[in-house]
């Protein structure tokens, strides 16, 4: 358990975010049970807005690593190539918003929705174009006008701005807005140039910035043809390896400084794919890909073990 004070709360929106707890986790905010989450590859957010004391809170987390074939992986650890562990090993974070706000994906649970989605499907050297999809929510008691800004910077800090036509969403309601971008002469993403743009997201009511979402992305063409696997049109030979979370010692409860290095190691060996086994892995581990310029093949969690329907259900919530 953990004592916390939450400021400027009043009139605001306060999620938990937990990157990832092994295995089943139920949350409680001052003795008040919130959330039940199965699974302890994959983040979930936790609404605990109406659950807040205007001073000191209290947050109890009781975690359980029991074998369960209910949800991945399923299959008894004794049977297991690898180990998983016990606890929050993965980083927590406390978000404030506005009640006018950039949903969470996982908590919208809507189908093709929820959270911000880039994606470029039409990329050459010449031009990149695609779109973003914002979904938002309206926790007010009054209806609100708006729109949305969309910047992209790249690593020379030279912006490109998408503006959204105007909204208007109801109280208590939520809305999604889909905004096309073209890139003129992109700078692409590689194993050798591993470019990134920073995507910047403003959600503007009453000409003021309500929530803003950002992210680092990477625009690239990545096609399977018979003769091969090729990146940006370019046939590419890939070298890649296999990476368990997990460390001497540590388990899986590895800094992000760690997950930095060790994707800096597989870099250095001359890998530029690599294959996470058999789950999920970190965001810091992700990312760190992203920079240093390797492919990945993130991988469903779990392994030679296929459960009942409601094992079936959790799969597809996880995919």
């Amino acid at each position: 358990q953990k004592k916390f004070t939450v400021s400027n709360s009043t009139n605001k929106k306060v999620f938990l975010y937990f990157e990832g707890v092994m295995q089943e986790a139920d949350v409680w905010i001052n003795d008040q049970k919130v959330a039940n989450h199965k699974g302890g590859y994959l983040p979930f957010s936790v609404d605990i807005t109406n659950y807040l004391k205007s001073k000191y809170n209290t947050i109890k987390v009781k975690v359980n690593n029991l074998d369960n074939p209910d949800f991945l992986p399923g299959k008894p650890i004794k049977d297991l190539d690898f180990n998983f562990y016990g606890g929050i090993y993965r980083n927590v974070t406390l978000i404030t918003t506005d009640k006018l706000y950039i949903t969470n994906a996982i908590l919208a649970n809507q189908k093709a929705s929820g959270g911000i989605f880039v994606n470029f499907d039409n990329i050459n050297k010449d031009n990149a174009s695609g779109k973003v999809q914002v979904h938002f929510k309206n926790e007010n008691a009054v209806a609100k006008k708006g729109f949305i800004k969309f910047i992209l910077t790249d690593n020379e800090s030279k912006k490109l701005e998408f503006k959204s036509e105007e909204f208007s969403i109801n109280a208590y309601s939520d809305k999604e807005i889909s905004q096309n971008i073209i890139v003129n002469n992109p700078k692409l993403w590689s194993i050798s140039k591993p470019n990134l743009y920073q995507l910047e997201v403003q959600l503007i009511s009453n000409n003021k910035i309500v929530d803003h979402y950002s992210e680092k992305i990477g625009i690239r063409k990545s096609e399977i043809k018979e003769d091969g696997y090729y990146l940006n049109d370019e046939k590419l030979y890939i070298s890649g390896t296999n990476q368990h979370q997990e460390y001497p010692y540590l388990g899986y409860a590895i800094s992000d400084e760690a997950q930095f290095r060790d994707a800096v190691k597989i870099k250095n060996a001359g890998f530029d794919f690599v294959r996470m086994s058999h789950c999920p892995h970190a965001e810091a581990f992700l990312n760190a890909c992203d920079e240093l310029g390797i492919l990945v093949m993130n991988s469903l969690t779990g392994w030679q073990f296929f459960g009942n329907e409601t094992f079936q259900k959790n799969a597809i919530q996880d995919i």
